[in-house]
């Protein structure tokens, strides 16, 4: 197919915008740029209410950095776009930019998600109309700066104007654009506007062509080229299907971590996924360093997991009976594993972690078990819970719906010290079923276990007649082919898996010795069940992958982990900066130090995590969108991906900070 011509209007000269496949652009600049001459200009003195301010063009920002406001006097500044931040980055403000989109609708949506609420727009006199509609819409009290004013070129050669004929759309940034081109143009403007289709960025744009009497008009989503095309045909931007989701869903996903909100961004939505990439329905492609939360170890639409699902759902998606392949699963999780002598396949993380506590309760007959701050087993009620003022008080829920007879018997203890473990089996003398612990926690962040501290919990399980259960739903097949009990040479009593096992299909499991294994119903008391456990196409797809999770891979796995490490950890020597890895596992904490407890990630800077989350993504590198997460190697990542991971990430990590 020809590529499309689409005629671009706009009324000053802007950042360069990337090419878009499949269309020529062809551009006309209509306007020209002049400082304002109002004398009510004092920026102090039009802030000084204000909680925030929005800019959205270089020339702004660069008025904005004239100014010299002392840092005392200054407020987070809200951009359009990455060139509008790099002008007040330099002037040394507090910049946000949009991760997914640019324009002042962009810029509006993200301080009004972090909370903001009196934004201070400075721009141009006649470009206010998106921000001031968003900011309408959003019940946010805005007040506009004029700082400069743009008026109509004093000539304009035909020959600047694309041909009426071979052009096929037009797009307008700006009313004053449209107004603009039907003044000096008229004839053209109506040749243009009886017989093409013109994309309206911001609702001012969209007003003025109604008013001018142009036929087919398109709203666009922003003013990015990707977000004007769009308006002629395919799938909807993330922002609009944000927008549908947010009228059906609890704050517009279904996991809130999805949400960006801790990183002052709003979530993109995926259209397809291959190998090491991610591609969205807004045509960005990035390089993905979550992996669906880890089970992409191989990387996306991986073959063999692709070929075992298409043979599996040949013979069914679900049967409420027995299959073939939650057998053949159950036994290879075995075969890897020594310690786990029996398993129950479950649909969920979470399903894993409270049948696995359920089971350690009924085993024992004790009430109480310990768990360790920052460590995260699912959203069941017993885990839901906070130390309160330490291990020896009981817990208290942290979630509305945890009842306080749920959290009286969850002692919360703090990874990495024995002396707190030790203090909570005093507390509750022959009272407590087990010790729940991820051996790599990567829920508050990837923190090592000291030397001595998991061995140390062997020992006091042994001699109190506890439990060790092991969450290895994170690390289950991902940093060793027998997981972190088997890297770290730890025997636990029952493990939880999760992710990995399932191939990317939702699937988990619990295991372990088969005397406590064999509490469970039909065998004994402990009642757990699930209508879709063991489900086929799940059970193959894990399969599939835990069969291509060779020696190799692993070791492959290993050198990307050290190629990253190394990259990284000299750039960032002697900053408030802190890499920690296990496998293929790592994090970049704003830390000044070592990360080992709860407490040292509480002292995070999560806002610079939050600046540092936002240049990444606009590197084009999807990272977990909060400071606590893990993020994850996969064996599809290059070591060309990882060196520009670690260049990028210098980069960002010092921006961040800046």
């Amino acid at each position: 197919m020809a590529d499309r011509v689409l005629a671009l209007f706009r009324t000053a000269e802007t950042a360069d915008r990337p090419p878009v496949p499949g269309w020529i652009v062809r551009t006309v600049v209509l306007g020209e740029q002049a400082d304002s001459d109002d004398d009510d200009i004092d920026l102090a003195k039009r802030l000084a209410d204000k909680d925030c301010l929005i800019v959205t063009s270089p020339r702004a920002a660069a008025w904005v950095n004239k100014q010299a406001l002392p840092p005392e006097r200054r407020k987070p500044v809200f951009v359009a776009g990455p060139a509008t931040g790099a002008v007040l980055a330099n002037g040394r403000w507090d910049v946000r930019v949009p991760a997914l989109a640019t324009g002042g609708e962009a810029a509006v949506r993200m301080l009004a998600a972090a909370g903001f609420r009196r934004p201070l727009f400075v721009g141009a006199r006649e470009t206010a109309g998106t921000v001031e509609a968003t900011c309408r819409s959003l019940n946010l009290d805005l007040e506009h700066l004029a700082a400069y004013a743009t008026k109509a070129r004093k000539n304009l050669d035909p020959s600047e104007l694309p041909d009426p004929v071979v052009a096929q759309a037009a797009a307008f940034l700006a009313p004053s654009a449209v107004r603009f081109l039907e003044k000096m143009a008229p004839t053209y403007f109506r040749q243009l506007a009886l017989t093409r289709p013109a994309a309206a960025c911001g609702e001012a744009t969209l007003q003025a062509l109604r008013e001018l009497g142009w036929r087919d008009i398109r709203p666009a989503p922003g003013p990015d080229l990707q977000q004007l095309v769009q308006a002629f045909g395919g799938t909807m931007s993330s922002r609009e299907l944000f927008a549908r989701s947010l009228a059906v869903t609890p704050g517009g996903v279904h996991s809130p971590v999805r949400a960006f909100r801790n990183v002052g961004a709003e979530p993109f939505y995926v259209a397809s996924a291959k190998g090491s990439r991610l591609t969205t329905v807004d045509g960005k492609e990035l390089v993905d360093w979550v992996g669906s939360w880890g089970p992409m170890v191989l990387g996306h639409s991986h073959p063999a997991v692709g070929a075992a699902i298409q043979s599996s759902l040949a013979s069914g998606s679900s049967f409420g009976a027995c299959s073939i392949p939650e057998v053949e699963l159950s036994e290879e999780i075995c075969r890897r594993n020594p310690w786990v002598q029996k398993v129950r396949l479950v649909s969920s993380g979470t399903e894993a972690t409270m049948s696995a506590l359920r089971l350690a309760r009924g085993f024992t007959g004790r009430p109480a078990f310990i768990k360790f701050r920052g460590c995260y087993h699912g959203h069941g009620d017993s885990f839901l819970v906070a130390a309160g003022s330490g291990a020896l008080t009981h817990g208290h829920p942290s979630s509305p719906g945890v009842t306080p007879d749920t959290a009286k018997d969850t002692l919360v203890a703090e990874f990495n010290d024995l002396e707190s473990v030790e203090a909570a089996f005093a507390a509750r003398p022959g009272e407590i079923s087990c010790i729940f612990v991820e051996p790599v926690p990567g829920n508050m962040g990837v923190v090592p276990a000291q030397p001595g501290f998991l061995e140390g919990l062997r020992t006091l399980c042994d001699e109190h007649g506890a439990l060790l259960v092991l969450d290895e739903v994170m690390t289950g097949f991902r940093v060793h082919t027998r997981g972190a009990a088997g890297l770290l040479g730890i025997q636990p009593d029952l493990a939880t898996y999760g992710k990995i096992i399932g191939g990317g299909l939702p699937l988990a499991a619990f295991g372990g010795r088969a005397d406590i294994m064999d509490k469970l119903s039909p065998l004994g008391p402990v009642y757990q069940a699930g209508t879709l456990s063991g489900n086929p196409l799940a059970c193959a797809a894990g399969l599939a992958l835990l069969r291509e999770l060779t020696p190799e891979v692993y070791t492959r796995l290993a050198i990307l982990g050290e190629r990253m490490e190394k990259a990284i950890l000299p750039g960032i020597a002697g900053k408030p900066l802190r890499f920690q890895r296990v496998g293929s596992m790592a994090t970049l904490f704003f830390h000044d130090g070592p990360v080992r407890t709860f407490a040292d990630v509480a002292a995070c800077d999560n806002a610079a995590f939050g600046r540092f989350f936002r240049i990444m993504l606009d590197k084009g590198h999807f990272l977990p969108p909060a400071q606590f997460e893990a993020f994850f190697l996969s064996a599809a990542h290059t070591e060309e991906d990882v060196d520009r991971f670690a260049k990028d990430l210098l980069f960002a990590a010092d921006s961040a900070l800046a």
